[in-house]
């Protein structure tokens, strides 16, 4: 029986061979792959494809809180196979936005091909975050980007060196070796250490986040009266220099003796005194030696008293500062029954600077 005249049939999958089909010529028929051909030839022209996406940027400070209004770079290089009459075209990208209210700035339609997609899969985009307290910049890898998931951007406090100036508030001259004590709280923990002014008064408190807050300066330096300021604002020493001077006032010394006078008797006590421009003081010293300060009409009057009580006592002296004169009247209290009131008299206090 020849195969001429057998009917001829076309398996397209495959089927059990028993003896039953001896009389069967079986003839494999090779594939056609010329739509393979086709494709290959078509792929190529994909790489001519161009695209675009929306990417959205979000700013937040370091404690994860939305941060508005922050300025935001995007820069990134697109790449074409075919661009503008060129091929291998590069297209420099760079834009700088603001965000809302939510932290939120998008950039649109960035565009990029099918080609940079496969052959530089890894080209970068550079996103820098800046406002008034935090800043930071990021590398990321463009084509990995999606466009339905905003980029959080975590930012750092802006940190600085505060200088200030330490001066003579009368000649205004520099002061050298001042020392500057300074505190603040930063992340729950307290941070305090002091700096030494220079031989032009000048000092540096560094590495101090912008935005924040000095709880303490302390200002001191021998024979001037010392400088505490709370609550310091960094932006306001940084951006008024009035406010970055430290004027100290020097200090007046005197000694002198007060005349007591008390029933019929005078009696004498020595003292020393730092004194300051003041009108009228009411003093209530403790025992023994001791430095007592006291407000006078916003001015201070520091004094160095050398005389004993006896055990719970205490003299309160009230009087006007006149030239080199204090004149007033005096209490000595009995601190342990009641406060009472003992001894009173009048007293002249004679000033002699040095």
């Amino acid at each position: 029986m020849g195969i001429e005249n057998e009917k001829i049939k076309n398996y397209k999958s495959k089927f059990k061979f028993n003896e039953k089909n001896l009389d069967y010529v079986v003839q494999l028929k090779k594939r056609n792959r010329k739509w393979l051909w086709l494709l290959l030839l078509l792929l190529p022209l994909l790489l001519f494809i161009k695209c675009s996406k929306d990417v959205t940027i979000q700013t937040l400070d370091e404690n994860g809180n939305i941060c508005p209004h922050t300025k935001v770079s995007f820069a990134h290089t697109a790449r074409f196979l075919y661009d503008n009459k060129s091929f291998f075209a590069d297209e420099p990208y760079h834009a700088i936005q603001t965000t809302d209210t939510n932290g939120i700035t998008i950039f649109k339609d960035l565009r990029y091909s099918i080609f940079s997609s496969i052959f530089f899969i890894n080209s970068k985009a550079f996103i820098s975050a800046r406002s008034e307290c935090f800043a930071k910049d990021i590398t990321l890898l463009f084509h990995f980007i999606r466009s339905k998931k905003p980029v959080q951007i975590k930012m750092n406090a802006i940190r600085t060196d505060v200088q200030l100036k330490v001066v003579d508030a009368r000649l205004k001259s520099p002061l050298k070796d001042a020392v500057v004590h300074y505190e603040y709280i930063e992340y729950g923990e307290l941070y305090r250490d002091s700096v030494k002014s220079d031989m032009n008064g000048y000092v540096i408190i560094p590495n101090i986040p912008k935005c924040h807050v000095l709880d303490l300066i302390q200002t001191s330096i021998i024979d001037y009266v010392p400088d505490v300021r709370k609550n310091v604002s960094v932006n306001e020493l940084l951006n008024d220099e009035k406010k970055s001077i430290i004027p100290l006032d020097p200090i007046d010394k005197c000694r002198g003796i007060w005349i007591v006078k008390l029933k019929g008797r005078i009696d004498r006590r020595e003292y020393e005194c730092i004194l300051r421009e003041s009108n009228k003081a009411t003093i209530i010293p403790s025992q023994g030696l001791f430095d007592e300060t006291y407000q006078c009409n916003g001015e201070k009057l520091i004094i160095r008293w050398k005389l004993h009580s006896g055990s719970g006592c205490t003299w309160k002296l009230t009087g006007t500062i006149n030239g080199d004169t204090y004149n007033g009247t005096f209490e000595h209290i009995d601190t342990k029954n009641g406060n009472l009131v003992y001894d009173k008299g009048t007293f002249t206090g004679r000033l002699k600077k040095y």
